[in-house]
């Protein structure tokens, strides 16, 4: 299960879960809405190795959907490893505040998107 940590400019559009927190990796990931040409998109950001994951939606399909089709697209894993991240990671996910720390990861991606708005621009 993948822990969504959201901060509080999102707080009245997501669930606050409640429970144990995990501390395994790939199951710990930092949300933050961000904005693109004008456009909002939201930034997921694992918060032991700085995977980006981006959404244009939140709710809780939409991390999931897109994390899975980032799974199929890496092709050093083997099938048995994939399988068990869509289902024991990305196949159900909890909303928590973030915590009083931002992550480090969290804060360089936004950092570069602001500084460089044009290179992340939707091409058609």
């Amino acid at each position: 299960m993948a822990q969504l940590f959201y901060s509080p400019d999102l707080a009245n559009r997501l669930p606050h879960n409640t429970g144990k927190i995990s501390q395994k990796p790939l199951r710990r990931w930092q949300l933050s809405p961000v904005k693109i040409d004008n456009k909002t998109y939201y930034l997921y950001v694992e918060e032991e190795t700085g995977l980006p994951v981006f959404t244009d939606k939140l709710g809780e399909g939409k991390f999931s959907q897109v994390a899975i089709n980032f799974l199929n697209k890496m092709p050093f894993l083997v099938d048995p490893q994939r399988t068990w991240l869509m289902q024991n990671v990305f196949s159900f996910n909890l909303y928590r505040p973030i915590p009083s720390a931002e992550n480090e990861k969290l804060k360089n991606y936004l950092q570069i998107i602001a500084n460089h708005q044009a290179e992340f621009k939707e091409t058609h």
